[in-house]
């Protein structure tokens, strides 16, 4: 077999080969961070001789997953191409090429569990989620639903305007939707986040949130942020159903881990440690967790970001303020500045147009601004 890790350069080649225990990665934009966990990914298969069913890597989009299934195809199919052709797989009649590929796909890449959190957490809980003990009582079956943004909109609104009979405008369903997102992305329970917030909105929000619960339930259905939230409960409460994904994902990746939120997190150390504190965890035999950020992704000053009332350059905003944004969702939410964090950049800021918009270029970055990060 060839050194199929010869395309990396040494700092790539470390983290690659680096077996058992944890790791955090940390590299900028365009230093092949995807290309180490593809490759890392096939050193354990091809080196280490490791099952394809016990390695989970997570991306944060269906884009990515696909394309890190595409690199690990190709990587397999070139070594299968120098092991049966003595020739590199581009080299290779078309035909030839498939087949090897379609091969690999049968053989290891079928096997591997590759996709985004809310896809892998999806396929986790269509085996256990009948197992779930939900506080209030509340079941699911493993046919469960999951309904999109455009759904839990409509739930919430209903039970704004019809259930409890609220003013949708001291409680916009859309505010109040983002913040039940938002409780769930903390890994608040309706009781908790009334704790949390004991002023009368908060309050009311909590109850829109239990009603809207039930409504899921009695649905038979799942939104985005429960597909995370419900295994990390289930594990916390069934350690048997905890110990059987524990040991079937021996080695974890991660990728754009800066961007993980703290139900994310917490899903991660669970499989990762059997549910110990990872301060404590020890066993770390032929078991490893990977985990790839960039720390340093901020945004200049005079970065325009959009708010209620239009765009505004970055630097101009203060706690308190409103921003729209995605969150991670399909349609724009408002949200809160809670805190903002200062940094200075030393070295070069680039210009980059990621797209056109009318003529003007998205995004734009002077040369030695100060960073801001929220």
């Amino acid at each position: 077999m060839t050194d199929f890790l010869a395309p990396l350069n040494p700092a790539q080649r470390q983290a690659v080969e680096h077996y058992s225990g944890p790791l955090l990665v940390v590299a900028g934009a365009g230093s092949g961070k995807t290309r180490a966990l593809t490759y890392r990914i096939a050193n354990l298969v091809l080196t280490h001789k490791t099952d394809p069913e016990n390695i989970l890597a997570v991306t944060f989009t269906n884009k990515a997953a696909k394309e890190m299934k595409e690199r690990i195809e190709v990587l397999f199919a070139e070594q299968e191409a120098q092991a049966r052709h003595g020739k590199s797989l581009s080299s290779l009649p078309e035909y030839e090429q498939t087949k090897l590929k379609s091969q690999v796909y049968k053989t290891i890449t079928k096997y591997l569990w590759i996709g985004t959190f809310h896809a892998l957490c999806a396929r986790i809980l269509r085996f256990d989620i009948e197992k779930y003990q939900h506080p209030a009582g509340y079941q699911w079956t493993k046919s469960f639903s999951i309904f999109d943004e455009s759904d839990a909109q409509s739930v919430v609104k209903t039970i704004v305007t019809q259930t409890l009979n609220l003013d949708d405008k001291k409680f916009n369903p859309r505010s109040v939707r983002f913040a039940i997102s938002n409780a769930k992305n903390q890994k608040l329970t309706p009781d908790e986040l009334e704790q949390e917030q004991p002023n009368y909105r908060g309050r009311i929000i909590a109850d829109v949130y239990r009603h809207y619960q039930k409504a899921l339930a009695e649905n038979n259905a799942l939104d985005f942020d429960d597909l995370i939230l419900t295994p990390v409960y289930l594990f916390q409460q069934n350690e048997q159903v905890l110990a059987y994904w524990h040991k079937r994902f021996r080695h974890i990746l991660v990728d754009e881990y800066q961007d993980t939120n703290r139900t994310q997190y917490e899903l991660i150390r669970l499989l990762a440690t059997n549910g110990e504190a990872i301060s404590t965890y020890k066993n770390w035999h032929h078991r490893s967790v990977f985990v790839v950020g960039d720390a340093d992704q901020c945004l200049p000053s005079d970065t325009a970001i959009l708010t209620p009332q239009g765009t505004v350059p970055i630097q101009a905003l203060k706690v308190g303020d409103e921003v729209l944004s995605t969150v991670g969702q399909a349609a724009l939410y408002p949200a809160k500045i809670t805190h903002i964090q200062q940094g200075r950049f030393t070295g070069t800021l680039w210009c980059v147009r990621a797209g056109i918009d009318r003529g003007r270029s998205l995004a734009i970055a002077s040369c030695g601004a100060p960073l801001t990060t929220f």
